[in-house]
């Protein structure tokens, strides 16, 4: 795409937020969907399982990193994960047992960190990272602790904020100084990260980034949006393999019975 269409795009972007504030502020929160739909995909992908069916998530175990006020734990409940989601808020979790248990969702909540957690010896076939990265000031440490959370050829599913202007004038002038859809001080531009940052910090610590795509807001329809290239906000999917040396037994990935 050529520097003028994107200036257009662009343009014709604010001129959405700024004519039409309320329907921006339905599809800046209507970020729940094209995530969930991202995570089922590329999970049953990478455990060679069929995306299609009711519970392609059967006998995998899932942890659901921050999980705040999202009903992504529930959700991947019902499509048949082992689901264990944490927050260090305990208002959350507290929360989030009550809805689950409105809505049947067999969810382990625990208000801890996941450094106490990986301190407990615990385990996960996947990590959900959901828009956990702009809050993490070091993304080396923090990757250690979900390395110490994940089995050998566990993977972990991210969103974040790019670090471009349309992201800053989205998540930082929109979001929070004009229109107040967020408290100030949720985001903080000088942690978005682009992705060949974050991707390298992965590499860094022995995951390989096997799927990442962009995700913007479609001022037409009123939603996000997948793409093919990084936008204001993506999706990636990292697998974690240990160094061969590390390896001393083998971690059979779970099939359907």
């Amino acid at each position: 795409m050529g520097i003028k269409n994107k200036k257009i795009k662009l343009f014709k972007l604010i001129n959405f937020v700024f004519k039409n504030p309320k329907n921006a502020q339905d599809a800046f929160e209507n970020y729940h969907l094209v995530r969930r739909k991202y995570i089922v995909s590329h999970a049953s992908k990478a455990f060679n399982k069929n995306k299609l069916e009711p519970a392609p998530l059967l006998n995998l175990s899932l942890l659901d990193i921050g999980c705040g006020t999202s009903k992504l734990a529930e959700e991947m409940t019902f499509r048949g994960a082992d689901v264990t989601a944490i927050d260090p808020r305990g208002d959350c979790i507290e929360t989030q047992k009550r809805q689950a248990e409105a809505d049947g969702a067999i969810v382990n909540f625990i208000q801890c960190t996941p450094k106490e957690l990986a301190e407990k010896g615990e385990k996960f076939h996947i990590i959900l990272c959901m828009d956990i990265f702009e809050y993490v000031d070091h993304t080396s440490g923090f990757l250690k602790e979900l390395k110490n959370l994940l089995h050998d050829g566990g993977i972990v599913v991210f969103s974040t904020n790019n670090r471009n202007f349309r992201s800053w004038f989205i998540h930082i002038l929109c979001a929070q100084l004009i229109f107040k859809w967020v408290p100030k001080g949720t985001y903080k531009f000088k942690r978005f990260r682009t992705p060949n940052k974050l991707i390298g910090k992965l590499k860094d610590n022995e995951f390989e980034v096997i799927d990442l795509c962009g995700v913007y807001l479609d001022r037409t329809a009123g939603r996000w949006r997948r793409c093919i290239k990084p936008a204001s906000r993506y999706l990636g999917t990292a697998i974690y393999k240990k160094p061969a040396e590390a390896q001393t037994t083998n971690i059979e990935m779970p099939t359907d019975k």
